[in-house]
């Protein structure tokens, strides 16, 4: 009678008590130790999601992130249409002569940090506002119905001409803004921007000075250097003795380009 088959085996020892089977796969371990067991390899076919598209399925285009860090550090989008599977960030490919794996000092690459990386999520949320939507509650409330452009657009309209006949154009607030907003418009909150030129033929408006998060940088550097036109080149990170990183994580968000160079 032949040998039973270390399959047959394990078929049979999940069908056995605890002590039958203990006994039953020590014995297979000594064969396995002793080179009596070979498998043969098989192909890996498996994906995280399929169907997955490969590389070579996909468009590639570079672009930038748009967050207000400073940088402009660079996206590269991998589309299968107009869909964005995934995005990657610079590896030395895509910057004049480069080639993959390039990264010295005098030109390193501009790698996206986490926060970058995930606008895939964020462009595909479904939390994310595809049309006008106008209130129909109370403010807070939370009530919303679905508006047309041309509706949303005439709501805008006829807010702002009841605003600036019952309190004058000063009540028409400008607010600064940064980042991804501040393109939107051409430099939105400038005096050469589209929004500022529209509001200002529109007969003046009140604007805010600055953006919000930046009063904190203003009092940290008058604080520290007693002025703000002064402070410290990103450089000096390589030879400072203790960095305080204050609600700081480096890995996700940093202020100017390859900071954590």
């Amino acid at each position: 009678m032949s040998e039973p088959s270390w399959q047959d085996k394990l078929k049979s020892a999940l069908k056995m008590d605890r002590r039958s089977f203990l006994k039953t796969t020590a014995v297979g371990s000594a064969a396995i130790a002793a080179g009596g067991l070979t498998l043969k390899p098989k192909e890996a076919q498996a994906f995280a999601y399929e169907p997955y598209p490969r590389d070579n399925d996909l468009t590639t285009v570079v672009t930038s992130c748009a967050h207000n860090c400073g940088s402009r550090h660079m996206l590269v989008a991998h589309k299968k249409g107009d869909v964005i599977v995934r995005l990657s960030t610079d590896d030395g490919r895509y910057q004049k002569g480069g080639e993959f794996g390039k990264d010295t000092f005098e030109e390193p690459q501009m790698r996206a940090c986490l926060r970058g990386r995930s606008y895939r999520s964020r462009l595909y949320s479904q939390e994310r506002l595809l049309y006008p939507m106008i209130s129909t509650g109370k403010r807070g409330e939370g009530k919303f119905k679905r508006a047309s452009w041309d509706a949303a657009l005439d709501h805008v309209a006829g807010k702002m001409e009841e605003l600036k006949n019952k309190y004058g154009p000063t009540a028409l607030l400008d607010q600064s803004y940064a980042g991804a907003s501040y393109g939107v418009l051409h430099k939105s909150d400038q005096i050469e921007g589209l929004l500022g030129r529209f509001l200002g033929m529109y007969g003046c408006r009140t604007s805010s000075w600055s953006v919000p998060s930046y009063e904190g940088t203003k009092f940290s550097s008058k604080t520290t250097f007693g002025t703000i036109e002064d402070g410290n080149e990103d450089d000096t990170f390589a030879h400072s003795k203790l960095i305080i990183m204050w609600g700081w994580n480096p890995a996700y968000t940093f202020h100017g380009g390859n900071t954590f160079y």
